[in-house]
């Protein structure tokens, strides 16, 4: 998923939440209506389901920015926000981990590491996003740190997680070899998009060619990000015509840095 997808679909995701329009003012909930609410995020039709959820999102994570601004205090809603993650409806435990996110609430963290190793992809790549914001904080950056660490080393992980736990650390202000960059772009099933931005502001100009093969057959928002990084890395600009660009790199080929392939 590229940058620009994955901010409109969170916008999306918070909208829906009403994060950003009328933040509810609510007292802490009650065990009896925790409880309540679990039982109706397990039981309830999925409209029903979802409509609960976007409603405690909105409880629990009113001033939500990205990234955020601001820790929530709403800490009695972890226990529900958990059982919804934890739902079998793909769409509302989305909604769970986005707000866990946006919370940016310390209590949150074991919640987020554990879905590091969920079965869920998006949950795991969600987290990641998760933990690089509260790894600003310093009593758990060590450990937050770490386990964005294992997640890129883990054995077996794929390609989209180890991205997205490379770009958090960047994130967090750790220094990243380009290795996962450079896989991303090379992989047809990559965040080319992802992978030029972090590769272009290092400076890589050794993988404009990677770039441009790219471009040719990226889908809208990644061709902007490819365009982006392209202009970035050369000063050119071009827009998102592979055609051109190859006609550049052609003709200033012998004043860069070889090529990768």
């Amino acid at each position: 998923m590229n940058p620009r997808t994955m901010r409109y679909l969170l916008l999306i995701g918070l909208l829906s939440c009403r994060i950003f329009l009328n933040p509810a003012i609510a007292e802490e909930a009650s065990a009896e209506q925790v409880k309540e609410w679990i039982h109706d995020l397990k039981t309830e039709p999925a409209d029903s389901r979802y409509r609960l959820i976007s409603q405690i999102c909105k409880m629990a994570a009113p001033h939500a920015a990205h990234p955020p601004t601001e820790s929530s205090n709403r800490v009695d809603l972890l226990p529900v926000l958990e059982a919804a993650i934890d739902g079998d409806d793909p769409k509302v435990s989305y909604q769970a981990i986005c707000t866990l996110c946006y919370m940016n609430c310390k209590d949150a963290f074991p919640i987020l590491e554990r879905e590091l190793r969920s079965e869920r992809q998006v949950q795991r790549q969600m987290a990641c996003m998760g933990i690089e914001w509260l790894a600003a904080m310093p009593e758990v950056r060590a450990r937050a740190i770490a386990d964005l660490e294992a997640a890129r080393d883990r054995a077996g992980e794929g390609l989209g997680v180890r991205l997205a736990a490379t770009s958090a650390l960047l994130g967090a202000g750790v220094p990243q070899e380009p290795k996962v960059f450079l896989e991303a772009l090379r992989d047809p099933r990559g965040n080319e998009a992802q992978a030029a931005k972090h590769l272009a502001d290092m400076g890589r100009k050794d993988t404009i060619e990677l770039m441009i093969v790219r471009l040719r057959t990226a889908v809208p928002s990644s061709d902007y990000w490819l365009a982006k990084s392209l202009n970035q890395l050369t000063g050119a600009d071009l827009g998102k015509d592979a055609k051109e660009w190859q006609e550049w790199l052609d003709a200033h080929r012998a004043e860069l840095p070889e090529q990768l392939n």
